[in-house]
């Protein structure tokens, strides 16, 4: 019977501690660069300005809720600039087939918006992982947001 209990503790160690790396591993690649702004961006939909070819470009991006997740096949980009006024974000989401990309959320403010095709956004203002801001857009355009 002390056999058993030490086997099922050395088994939960191992696998608390997989789960630990699993979970550093997974929050390391999320992490982004934030670049002062010499000249805040046009809020325009286009992303041309000076800032956003100063600015680090995150391009590491895998398949969602896939067990074994593979980098996402389309290049894929998010750049993040800031000013004195506020916090910017760059998306730049390529799919080869537009005409089949998810959107049934219609309208701003649906919870349901990030099951659609979308890109979603969260700051960690204090960096500790206890809370969080998220924004959401999906490929219609309608936003949604969130916080813990």
């Amino acid at each position: 019977m002390l056999m058993k209990m030490h086997i099922a503790r050395v088994a939960a160690a191992l696998v608390a501690a997989a789960l630990a790396g699993e979970a550093f591993a997974l929050r390391e690649i999320s992490f982004m660069t934030a670049m002062p702004a010499g000249t805040a961006p046009v809020v325009d939909g286009s992303l041309n300005d000076a800032c956003w070819k100063d600015g680090v470009a995150n391009t590491t991006y895998y398949e969602f809720n896939k067990v074994n997740p593979k980098r996402y096949a389309y290049p894929t980009s998010c750049t993040v600039v800031y000013d004195a006024k506020g916090i910017y974000v760059g998306v730049v989401n390529y799919d080869p087939s537009m005409k089949t990309l998810k959107r049934n959320v219609v309208k701003h403010n649906d919870p349901q918006t990030w099951t659609d095709d979308s890109a979603e956004i969260y700051f960690d203002a204090k960096a500790n992982g206890e809370a969080y801001y998220k924004y959401v857009v999906n490929s219609a355009g309608k936003c949604d947001t969130a916080w813990r």
